[in-house]
């Protein structure tokens, strides 16, 4: 994944579990994304964490819902923002 390099556009059909924010707050989200997203302390959060590559069999059970900069840009990207 790139960094921060993904174009956002405000959908205004919030779905089941998600919340429409106003325009003003979208855009603010996808900047503060955007800015986390290239700090040069970013990369081991840019993509979700392969467990088992890395052999970590507890991952799952530890970690009951794991979140990535890369899943919240797709969110970012699809304009929904999940509660």
């Amino acid at each position: 994944m790139q960094r921060g390099s993904t174009e956002f556009s405000l959908d205004t059909s919030p779905s089941q579990n998600q919340v429409k924010l106003p325009a003003s707050e979208f855009h603010r989200c996808c900047a503060a994304w955007h800015r986390t997203c290239n700090h040069p302390m970013a990369t081991p959060f840019l993509e979700p964490v392969d467990w088992k590559a890395q052999n970590l069999p507890i991952y799952p059970k530890v970690i009951k819902d794991p979140m990535d900069l890369g899943t919240i840009g797709k969110m970012l990207k699809r304009g929904k923002v999940v509660c």
